[in-house]
């Protein structure tokens, strides 16, 4: 967005910790949970991925809640997020492919249920080259089909899928988040796929 837009608009940078940046035409939103930076996640999920695993920085874990794939704003949606507050999700599983792709499955309470548009609720924590971060979602409901059970290479507390060979280590973590409204530039794509057009 333009400084000069965001003057305009009457934001003072400074207040929302946002960067400002020029794109073309007008940015697509999305909305998400933002948890706090949780380093362990990402040290638990590095035992079993590939060193050519792109890793989520642990500062930027979060729940995508819409991605609204027409550009600009929906002012309703976005006060709905925004009335919902700091939130408690659980972190059941972390789930590490083969492939090297790892996916967080998520918790969400009824309150975000109400306003989450995206299957499967989760939180990309790595991806392979091969894989898009909106493609962790089909991931994470291919590795929940299988069985997972103690294997010759499982250890503290990681299971091993028999159909997949994906691991999964459980955590049942519960963190609290924070609502958060973001924009990205109409020539991008973004990580997610919205459920309604």
């Amino acid at each position: 967005m333009h400084p000069k837009l965001m003057l305009n608009l009457g934001l003072n940078v400074a207040d929302y910790q946002i960067n400002v940046c020029e794109g073309e035409g007008a940015p697509h939103y999305y909305w998400t949970l933002d948890l706090p930076p949780l380093e362990p996640l990402k040290n638990i999920a590095k035992r079993h991925l590939q060193t050519q695993s792109i890793l989520q920085p642990h500062t930027e874990y979060h729940n995508t809640l819409r991605f609204k794939l027409s550009p600009g704003p929906d002012p309703p949606y976005d006060e709905q997020v925004h009335k919902l507050g700091p939130q408690k999700l659980t972190l059941q599983h972390l789930y590490v492919t083969q492939s090297g792709n790892a996916v967080c499955s998520v918790l969400q309470p009824d309150a975000v249920q109400q306003v989450n548009r995206m299957p499967n609720p989760h939180v990309s924590v790595a991806r392979n080259n091969d894989t898009e971060w909106k493609d962790l979602s089909r991931v994470l409901t291919q590795v929940e089909r299988d069985t997972y059970e103690k294997t010759e290479v499982t250890h503290e507390g990681w299971l091993q899928g028999r159909r997949t060979g994906c691991m999964r280590y459980t955590l049942g973590w519960v963190v609290t988040t924070h609502p958060a409204t973001h924009m990205q530039d109409s020539i991008d794509r973004h990580m997610q796929e919205d459920s309604e057009s």
